[in-house]
């Protein structure tokens, strides 16, 4: 669990039990205001600086998760933006979320050409929205303020490993989502 709030660290209960998975923040995003309008409560990355953050060992608490739920705030006006992804050590996503060219979440699994699933709601309009995804190995779900999207009957064939990288705004048009 990553609160973003003015840093990356994990708070989820296993990090209470120090096998936490707190991340990088590389080249330094800056803490900004949450959606509550409260200091240092949300993280701005400006992808013109390449400001995002790593968790390299995050996957070693999902290798072989079959069913997943990833949810964030994001707040932007850019379109093409990385909101998250898992990546091999080659740098092929194996999960992407992001927002395409043309304002929508999509969700891609295995480098694939095309998503799996994107949302009908365009969130590039510099106001907050709530972002989650569950998948399976049967389906995938996209929801955007807790309004069901789309959804497919295309599963996830989970193949996140130990070795894989997680990244929170990585790869980045010019200015970055705030999460």
């Amino acid at each position: 669990y990553y609160p973003l709030n003015g840093n990356a660290d994990d708070k989820s209960a296993p990090h209470q039990l120090g096998r936490g998975n707190d991340g990088t923040m590389i080249n330094n995003p800056s803490a900004a205001k949450d959606r509550f309008g409260c200091e240092n409560q949300a993280i701005k990355f400006d992808a013109s600086k390449g400001q995002w953050i790593s968790a390299n060992y995050l996957t070693t608490s999902l290798d072989g998760v079959q069913d997943l739920t990833i949810s964030a705030w994001v707040k932007t006006a850019q379109k093409g933006a990385t909101i998250l992804s898992f990546d091999d050590k080659n740098q092929k996503n194996k999960l992407r979320l992001y927002i395409n060219n043309s304002g929508q979440i999509c969700l891609d699994a295995d480098a694939a050409t095309n998503p799996l699933v994107c949302s009908s709601t365009c969130i590039t309009d510099n106001k907050w929205y709530h972002i989650a995804m569950t998948l399976n190995s049967t389906d995938t779900y996209l929801y955007v303020n807790g309004t069901k999207q789309n959804n497919t009957n295309n599963g996830w064939n989970n193949q996140i490993e130990y070795t894989d990288t997680f990244s929170i705004a990585a790869n980045m048009g010019s200015s970055g989502p705030e999460n």
